[in-house]
């Protein structure tokens, strides 16, 4: 073992096969280490250093202990594990280690801007993990195999991982730069969002996790960038959702525009309260696509139902399968296509004037508060209608033969009964011409009407769909829930 003391000009120290460990002080100091686990401690330090390690346990430290440094250190560490630790480091910092599990930490406080050099970390085969907290530079980590992990909260840097094979984790919660996360084959993760227990920033950068096969995650939770997940084959999951309360009872919105492309396997997508423009295409298996809003009671704001809007125009595809698409409660106008399979597409209380269509299949589709085209597609196919009052819905194949019209007893009112409606509750004319019908079919037009007190005149029929005329429509084609 060799203990070797520099000066504080500039030192070249050569080292031996073992374990050598090297003090530098301010100036560009280089150890030449060999084979064997060698440290160079160049702390303090705003000289460029560089420890050229070889095969074995290496390790570098670059800490700026007392203020924050501006020298850039290289670490080539060949096998095995190598570190190299440069906190509160101004300078561009580079691990190169080969196989092994490599670690690169150049975090730096919130009350140290100056934490700015690029950073960069060349794992190969291993577990390695770059840490660069509050990092205002841009940050590589390439991983390669195995299970890699970049750390980059609270930075305001661009940040890259190129993971591998593997499972691999790129948390990039409260940043403001552009991160994106080549995952490769494994269960990969990477989190952008816009919250960190009760405090909330500004994370407006763009993410994007291309995750191949395997399980993928990005959380996007409040950001205000542009986010794109390509999952590729497995379960994959995007949520971007803006509910909840900052300092001050603030609701922070979420901005950006996000797009999953699912791909195969059961896909869970989630931006609901999102202000922005979304594009989720689940492709093959059973996946949930959900862009919607809320209403819930809150004390404290006037005693009434409090909403919280999607605003966004989105796009949800499901593919083949059967799938569950959803924009309750949003504001924009909405295409959901169900594709294959037995799907359920909802557009409850929304009141844009959306388009929702079943494709092949048994579907089941609820049209919101807007004027909605709905098209059943190939199948057995459900219409549902919570009220009589939420627009008129252009239900454009209805099928008389075997498709259905499903009303809530609840929401329609008029002594309607489950699980059926009774014969003399339906009519086809221009008016109901007795107390009991609630139900009109215009089969000259083609509209559909309710009204709450049939022939009485207290109550004038709406329209509340559209249909084809000449459907040989009865009241076996409706049921009530």
């Amino acid at each position: 073992m060799t203990n070797i003391i520099g000066t504080s000009s500039n030192d070249t120290l050569l080292g031996s096969n073992g374990a050598d460990t090297i003090k530098g002080f301010a100036g560009n100091d280089t150890l030449i280490g060999g084979t064997g686990s060698d440290y160079l401690d160049v702390n303090s330090s705003t000289g460029n250093n560089l420890l050229d390690g070889g095969d074995g346990n290496d390790t570098l430290s670059a800490l700026g202990e007392y203020d924050v440094v501006s020298g850039n250190n290289t670490l080539n560490g060949g096998a095995g594990d190598d570190s190299l630790s440069a906190d509160n480091s101004a300078g561009n910092n580079l691990l190169s280690g080969d196989n092994g599990n490599d670690s690169l930490s150049v975090s730096g406080g919130y009350y140290d801007p100056e934490v700015s050099g690029n950073n960069t970390l060349n794992g190969g085969v291993g577990n390695d993990t770059l840490s660069a907290f509050y990092s205002k530079g841009d940050n590589l980590l390439d991983g390669g195999d195995d299970n890699d992990y970049l750390n980059v909260n609270l930075a305001d840097g661009n940040n890259t991982l190129n993971g591998g094979l593997g499972d691999d984790s790129l948390s990039a919660n409260i940043s403001t730069g552009n991160n994106l996360l080549f995952g490769g084959d494994g269960n990969d993760t990477l989190s952008a969002s816009n919250f960190e227990g009760y405090r909330f920033d500004n994370t407006s950068g763009k993410n994007t996790l291309n995750g191949g096969a395997g399980d993928d995650y990005l959380n996007v939770n409040y950001s205000r960038g542009a986010n794109l997940l390509n999952g590729g084959d497995g379960n994959d999951t995007l949520t971007g959702s803006n509910y909840g309360y900052g300092y001050g009872g603030r609701c922070y919105i979420c901005t950006g525009n996000n797009t999953l492309n699912g791909g195969a396997g059961a896909d869970n997508l989630n931006v609901d309260y999102s202000s922005g423009d979304n594009l989720l295409s689940g492709d093959d298996g059973n996946d949930t696509l959900s862009a919607s809003g809320y209403e819930y009671d809150k004390q404290g704001e006037s005693g009434k139902g409090v909403y919280r809007r999607a605003l966004g125009n989105n796009t949800l595809n499901g593919g083949a399968g059967a799938d569950n698409l959803i924009v309750d409660y949003s504001t924009g106008t909405n295409l959901l296509l169900g594709g294959d399979g037995n799907d359920t597409l909802s557009a409850y209380s929304a009141l844009g004037n959306n388009t929702l269509d079943g494709g092949f299949g048994n579907d089941i589709i609820t049209g919101g508060n807007g004027n909605d085209t709905l098209i059943g597609g190939d199948g057995t196919d459900t219409f549902a209608f919570n009220s009589y009052n939420g627009g008129i819905d252009n239900l454009y194949d209805f099928n008389a033969t075997n498709d259905l019209i499903q009303v809530s007893a609840a929401g329609f009112g008029g002594n309607l009964a489950t699980p059926s409606l009774e014969p003399s509750q339906f009519t086809i004319g221009t008016s109901a011409t007795t107390a009991a019908q609630r139900f009109i079919y215009d089969s000259v037009t083609g509209g559909l009407f309710f009204d709450l007190d049939g022939s009485a005149s207290a109550f004038t029929q709406v329209k509340f769909a559209q249909l084809s005329a000449g459907l040989s429509l009865t009241e076996k084609n409706f049921v009530v829930v």
